[in-house]
């Protein structure tokens, strides 16, 4: 909604570049007044300003802001009707957006697909793989399980957005040892620890000694590293110079 405030403001200064005197204040104000009713989902409240502001330059925002506020609980035809009535304007494209998450919630897989377009926002791409992977009526489904591997893996993939999708990967058993030992691997080099401590009860024994040791050295590397032992395992290597990096970046003079 931060970019759609955004918008708006423009908006509004724009309308006021066209118009002037005591009656584009009162128009500002009604809207400023209804956006917050809108926002909030307020049905009842917001009536008469729709009324009211029917023909304002503004008014899809209204019925955006409202529509987004409410996803979950629209009725189908209503957001298909506001997308048809904006395609191709900012607004329907934001609205798309918060549907298609809306109805990855649902796994309403078929108009996930019909309403995707190619996007390279992770939380769309999370929605468009989990219709292709989960739809059992798919036929290019199996295609879809390495993209679907890759958004687990991904230290940004969006976790909430995903949610559906990685829940299925889980049930399925598609989610093998080796891809939670590369996103361990990940998100330790990222320094992500606390994604990394959640992920630790997952692993197998031996990747969860190699990856505890390294959060253990990554609470105080200068300490942990004096007399540290490691077997000559590449991971344990890369174990000591991720936390040798970061003692010379805070204390250049003790890392020689």
């Amino acid at each position: 909604m931060g970019r759609m405030r955004i918008i708006v403001g423009l908006l509004l200064c724009a309308s006021a570049c066209a118009a002037s005197g005591a009656s584009l204040e009162a128009e500002r104000a009604d809207f400023r007044a209804a956006w917050a009713l809108a926002a909030k989902g307020d049905a009842k409240a917001l009536a008469p300003y729709l009324v009211e502001l029917k023909d304002y330059p503004l008014y899809p925002y209204l019925q955006y802001a409202y529509l987004k506020a409410t996803i979950d609980a629209q009725p189908d035809a209503a957001v298909e009707g506001f997308l048809a009535a904006q395609d191709g304007q900012p607004v329907g494209d934001a609205l798309r957006r918060a549907w298609l998450l809306s109805l990855t919630r649902r796994q309403d897989w078929a108009r996930v697909l019909a309403y995707y377009a190619d996007d390279t926002d992770p939380a769309l791409r999370c929605a468009a793989v989990s219709a292709h992977l989960i739809k059992s009526d798919q036929p290019d489904r199996k295609a879809w399980r390495k993209a679907a591997e890759a958004l687990w893996v991904a230290r940004s993939t969006p976790q909430d957005a995903c949610a559906t999708l990685f829940a299925y990967l889980e049930t399925q058993g598609l989610v093998t040892n080796d891809l939670r030992r590369h996103r361990m691997e990940l998100l330790l080099e990222a320094r992500s620890y606390e994604d990394a401590r959640r992920l630790l009860p997952t692993l197998q024994a031996d990747d969860r000694a190699w990856a505890e040791l390294w959060l253990e050295v990554a609470a105080d590397p200068s300490r942990e590293l004096e007399d540290i032992q490691v077997p000559d395992d590449w991971r344990y290597q890369e174990l000591l110079l991720a936390n040798l990096r970061s003692v010379a970046r805070a204390d250049p003079a003790r890392a020689r």
